[in-house]
């Protein structure tokens, strides 16, 4: 590690420690280290035909048995998935201080380190309801591959509980309103294409707070607006950052 990034880890830790109240959006890039593979990245799912096709709430509608045998094969790889030291520590910092932790990630792996996260993008481990006026949800068998399955209230086709293009964010309003009320904003491994990670940076930095942004690309949409820039993988920096 370079004497610069030793510098920027350095500010980016003093900063996260002594902040009262700690804004956290996590991306892909915390959970790679676990073996998951991002939906948009490289080697990402949303890079494979054969499962982008299903990208899309209308392929779900039209097949519903090609959706969910898809969906189930993404659910049971993840399934053996374990958190990774990046995971671990932020549910440690999480336990100390006072956080708001959002994630884009649909692989469920905050909560198995013992932190729950606001799944903005929702949850590969549900299973809901694909007509829009009924609310009906469930959770999925964390072991077992699942037939497909039919809402017990309407009947309709169920499909797993996960944001698909042209769908709305789950928590935008609450995303918001943590960002305005916190004193440092942390990103975690998110490029910004899906959520739109410079506005939030924007808006922060233009109340005043200091953004923390930990990814080992060399630029990402909010690049511009951040306080300290780390260019490292996320299980590398986060057991230094908030330990």
């Amino acid at each position: 590690m370079s004497i610069l990034s030793q510098f920027k880890m350095r500010k980016a830790r003093h900063m996260l420690l002594g902040a009262e109240r700690v804004f956290v959006l996590t991306g892909a890039g915390i959970s790679v280290a676990s073996g998951i593979p991002s939906f948009r990245g490289k080697d990402g799912l949303y890079n494979k035909p054969d499962f982008f096709q299903w990208a899309f709430p209308e392929s779900h509608i039209q097949d519903p048995v090609g959706g969910w045998r898809a969906f189930e094969m993404a659910r049971m790889a993840v399934g053996h998935a374990e958190p990774n030291p990046a995971h671990e520590a932020l549910a440690a910092f999480a336990r100390q201080h006072r956080v708001e932790l959002f994630t884009q990630n649909v692989d469920g792996l905050h909560a198995s380190s013992g932190e729950s996260a606001k799944e903005i993008h929702g949850s590969l481990h549900r299973y809901r309801c694909q007509k829009s006026l009924c609310a009906y949800l469930e959770d999925a068998p964390r072991e077992t591959e699942s037939d497909l399955r039919y809402c017990p209230v309407c009947g309709t086709v169920l499909r797993h509980d996960v944001v698909l293009f042209g769908e709305s964010v789950r928590f935008f309003t609450e995303l918001r309103e943590a960002v305005l009320s916190c004193d440092v904003v942390l990103l975690i491994g998110t490029s910004g294409v899906v959520t739109d990670t410079a506005m939030l940076a924007r808006l922060a930095k233009s109340h005043g707070k200091k953004v923390v942004e930990v990814d080992p690309a060399l630029f990402t949409r909010a690049t511009c607006w951040t306080s300290v820039s780390v260019r490292e993988n996320a299980e590398s920096a986060l057991p230094f950052l908030l330990s």
